[in-house]
């Protein structure tokens, strides 16, 4: 059987935090930044959506990875650009953030189908709850390898997956897809 995730450690903890100051500068500086929550339900992530063209080189480290797993594992067909978008995402404790199960999927009736979703741990702080899960078969599989800031995580992103409800602190990650032809 194969996998249905990968993760490995993509960033230092000093890495993530260069990383993560800039990609908020980028955001706060950028004239078309948005804040997005599309999810429904309450107590969800702020999620502040950028460019990812506009991401510091430094994410190609991340970029290039997830190509070297998909190529090794998947084996999926990739649009070959980088992710159109990338989302910063807050589950602060204030809020008991969480993000209920779903799946990445595309807009009916585009040329293309989300493929993978990749995710990096950008959290200052140590944090409580905030755990990413999987559902498989029915039953939640938490991914403890995410937990730790600067590991990141690739799937399939027709897989359930939510992150559980932050206790305490506040947990960072940045969340990306990478984009293929229609399944078939």
């Amino acid at each position: 059987m194969r996998f249905i995730y990968y993760w490995f450690p993509c960033f230092t903890k000093e890495e993530s935090n260069v990383f993560l100051n800039e990609v908020e500068d980028i955001h706060k500086n950028n004239p078309n930044n948005l804040i997005d929550n599309p999810a429904t339900g309450k107590n969800l992530s702020e999620v502040k959506i950028l460019p990812a063209s506009l991401l510091p080189t430094i994410f190609n480290r991340f970029y290039n990875r997830v190509l070297e797993i998909n190529e090794e594992n998947f084996g999926f067909k990739l649009f070959k650009q980088n992710p159109k978008v990338a989302h910063l995402n807050y589950y602060s404790e204030k809020d008991s953030a969480e993000y209920p199960f779903h799946i990445d999927a595309s807009i009916t009736g585009t040329y293309h189908d989300i493929k993978l979703t990749g995710i990096i741990n950008l959290s200052r702080t140590d944090y409580t709850g905030g755990d990413f899960k999987f559902l498989i078969n029915q039953n939640p599989i938490n991914i403890q390898e995410i937990n730790i800031t600067g590991n990141a995580i690739v799937f399939p992103s027709f897989f359930l997956h939510a992150v559980d409800p932050v206790i305490r602190g506040e947990r960072i990650s940045l969340s990306t897809w990478f984009y293929g032809p229609n399944w078939k």
